[in-house]
C-alpha cells in the first residue's frame, strides 16, 4: 500500500496511507493504532481520513510508535462485512503487512499481536486545530497533496467553518469579510492583523473564547472574570501569564486536567498551586509516570509548602492523607526526613507535629 512517513520525534512518526479504492460513505473507512494502557487492556486510538470524495482515493493518517499494531478497516461492498488490514510498524518506521483478516482472526488473537504499552494516551493529527493546520501546510508527495487539496476544496464549498480554521491562507478578500461576520474566533486567530479596531471589538464581543486565545489584551476586567468561569481551559493554556494568582487558581479548580498538563511552563510557585489543586483529578496521569512525578511532587511540597498547605487546611496530615488516598503516594521515613531538611524553617514545627502523630 502506498504510504509516506515523517518522524516527529525520537519515539513517534506520522504515517499516511493511500487508500486507492474509491471512497464511498458505506465503506466506513477508518484507521487505528492499538496498544496496551495501564489497565492492561487494549486501547484504540483512531486516526484521520481525509479526501472523502466519492470514487476517489483517500488519505489515512495515523501517528505511531515503533512496534505498533495498525489496523485499516473498511467494507468491500455496501452490504458486505468489514475487512481489516493489519500492519506492524518496524524499527525503521516501515509498515509491514501482516497476513491476517477479520474473517478468521478473533479478538483475543488480535490482542495477542499487540507489542506496545503506552504510559499516556497519544494525540493524533486531528487532536487540535493547530496540529492539523500545520500538517496541511507541510510539503507532501504529489499523491497526498492532491488528496489534501481536494479535502480543502470540500471544506471550502461545504464547511466554511473548517475552511477558515484549517486553510485560512486560501481565503479571498471577500471571504475574509464572511469570516469576520460569521466566524469571529477564526477571524481573530488568522486575520487579526487585517482587522480594524471596530472589527476586533466586534469579534471579541461575539466570541469570548476566541478573544481569550487570540486577543486577550482587548478584554475588560469584567470579561476576564467571565472568561475564568466560562473558559477556564483556554485561560490556563493561552493566558495563564496574564492572570492573577487568584484567577489562575480558580481556573485550575474548574479545569484541573488543563492545570496539570500546563503546569510545566509556569513559575515554581504556580506549578505548586496547579499540582496541589489538580492532582485529585489526575490520578491516572500520576500512575503512568510514577517515578518522575513522585520526585516532582516531593520537591514541590518541600520547596513550596505554603501553596500545598493552603489547599489542605494548613495541615500536613491532611495533605499526606489525601496524597495517599488519591494517588497511592505513601511517604517513607527517608522522604519525610528529606522534606524536613529542605523545607523553610517556619514549617518545621507543623511537619514535626505530623510526624509525632505517626508515632
Amino acid at each position: 500500500m502506498t504510504h509516506t512517513c515523517k518522524q516527529l520525534d525520537s519515539t513517534t512518526a506520522r504515517i499516511v496511507f493511500e487508500h486507492k479504492q474509491g471512497y464511498q460513505t458505506w465503506r466506513n473507512l477508518s484507521i487505528y493504532r492499538i496498544s496496551f494502557y495501564s489497565s492492561g487492556k487494549p486501547v484504540v486510538s483512531q486516526g484521520s481520513v481525509l479526501g472523502r470524495d466519492e470514487g476517489k482515493s483517500s488519505a489515512l493518517i495515523i501517528d505511531v510508535h515503533q512496534r505498533d499494531l495498525v489496523v485499516i478497516r473498511a467494507k468491500e461492498s455496501k452490504d458486505g462485512n468489514f475487512i481489516c488490514q493489519y500492519f506492524r510498524i518496524g524499527r525503521n518506521w516501515v509498515p509491514r503487512r501482516l497476513d491476517l483478516t477479520c474473517a478468521h482472526y478473533s479478538h483475543q488473537q488480535v490482542v495477542d499481536l499487540i507489542e506496545l504499552s503506552d504510559i499516556v494516551p497519544d494525540l493524533q493529527v486531528d487532536s487540535s486545530e493547530r496540529t492539523l493546520l500545520d500538517f496541511l501546510t507541510e510539503t507532501h508527495p504529489a499523491w497526498l497533496s492532491d488528496i489534501l487539496s481536494r479535502q480543502i476544496e470540500h471544506w471550502h464549498l461545504n464547511k466554511p467553518d473548517r475552511f477558515f480554521c484549517l486553510a485560512p491562507s486560501r481565503a479571498t478578500y471577500d471571504e475574509i469579510h464572511v469570516c469576520i461576520n460569521d466566524y469571529p474566533a477564526h477571524a481573530l486567530a488568522h486575520y487579526k492583523h487585517l482587522l480594524t479596531r471596530r472589527q476586533i471589538r466586534s469579534c471579541v464581543r461575539r466570541s469570548l473564547r476566541g478573544a481569550v486565545m487570540h486577543a486577550f489584551e482587548e478584554l475588560s476586567p469584567s470579561l476576564v472574570e467571565k472568561a475564568v468561569v466560562d473558559h477556564p481551559h483556554e485561560m490556563i493554556r493561552y493566558a495563564a501569564h496574564r492572570l492573577t494568582d487568584s484567577q489562575l487558581e480558580r481556573c485550575a479548580q474548574l479545569a484541573p486536567y488543563a492545570a496539570f498538563v500546563c503546569r510545566s511552563g509556569m513559575p515554581p510557585t504556580r506549578q505548586a498551586a496547579m499540582m496541589a489543586i489538580s492532582y485529585p483529578h489526575c490520578a491516572i496521569i500520576y500512575y503512568n509516570n510514577h517515578p518522575a512525578l513522585r520526585s516532582e511532587f516531593l520537591h514541590s511540597i518541600t520547596m513550596h509548602p505554603e501553596k500545598w498547605l493552603s489547599f489542605h487546611n494548613q495541615s500536613y496530615s491532611k495533605l499526606f492523607r489525601c496524597l495517599r488516598n488519591r494517588l497511592g503516594l505513601k511517604l517513607t521515613a527517608s522522604e519525610l526526613r528529606g522534606i524536613m531538611k529542605g523545607t523553610p524553617e517556619e514549617y518545621h514545627q507543623p511537619l514535626m507535629d505530623h510526624i509525632a502523630g505517626l508515632i
